[in-house]
């Protein structure tokens, strides 16, 4: 597999501290990329991204490059372990909705590929003329049942913030020449959506000018929250 990706994490204008983390791994056999947003204005939230990071790091590096006939099933399952216990050792350090992440993680494992999710930060795909978020915001409006207009929007699931967390997973077939757009809700927020579909659509230009592009937009458009991004591309399977 062939796959070309670039990534950025940055402040932005506003936040004395940068709470979102990223992570991009490859090898011949596929690829993890994550992008973890520290909740705002939760006191930790910054240490929980970093954790997020740091154990799907070691899972890749300890068990993913150590174990060439890990079957997709069992990534699944073990990918699944590292969010329940990073959000188990959050909730015994800090208790409920002290400290919490959103989590976007995308694992392509020869054509298989892996949506994680929990919060709303997110996953786009751009296939072959189509364009779509594979991801779901874990938000107010977007969950059952009567809401009030005041509270839509407002985060509901997130790793860390209770004992039980609430999260996503879905799965999906690779095809050559997907292109993949994981991202902190400080870019979409940011940038225009229509020149976002129109630039993934196209599949150009490389990663690095991509993630050039965007974070400048973002920055003409004030920046008033942390933003990271990551752009992956399947140029070979």
């Amino acid at each position: 597999m062939k796959l070309l990706c670039a990534g950025a994490s940055h402040i932005g204008q506003v936040r004395r501290n940068n709470e979102d983390a990223i992570l991009l791994r490859t090898d011949e056999r596929g690829g993890l990329f994550l992008v973890a947003d520290g909740i705002g204005g939760r006191e930790h939230g910054e240490l929980v991204s970093a954790m997020l990071r740091e154990r799907y790091s070691q899972w890749w590096q300890d068990r993913f490059l150590q174990d060439p006939g890990m079957s997709f099933p069992d990534a699944i399952g073990e990918l699944k372990g590292v969010l329940l216990r990073v959000n188990r050792e959050v909730v015994d350090r800090f208790g409920p909705l002290q400290a919490g992440s959103t989590l976007v993680l995308l694992l392509l494992m020869g054509k298989n590929c892996l949506y994680l999710s929990a919060g709303d930060s997110r996953i786009y795909l751009a296939r072959r003329l189509s364009f779509q978020q594979v991801t779901v915001d874990d938000t107010v409006g977007n969950s059952a049942g009567a809401q009030r207009q005041a509270d839509r929007g407002k985060l509901m699931g997130a790793v860390g913030i209770r004992e039980q967390p609430e999260f996503s997973v879905r799965t999906d077939t690779l095809q050559k020449g997907d292109r993949f757009f994981l991202c902190s809700d400080g870019v979409y927020r940011y940038l225009d959506a229509n020149r976002l579909s129109r630039r993934l659509l196209l599949g150009w230009p490389q990663p690095e000018q991509l993630i050039q592009d965007f974070s400048r937009e973002i920055e003409q458009n004030g920046a008033g929250d942390n933003y990271s991004l990551i752009y992956v591309r399947v140029s070979g399977a």
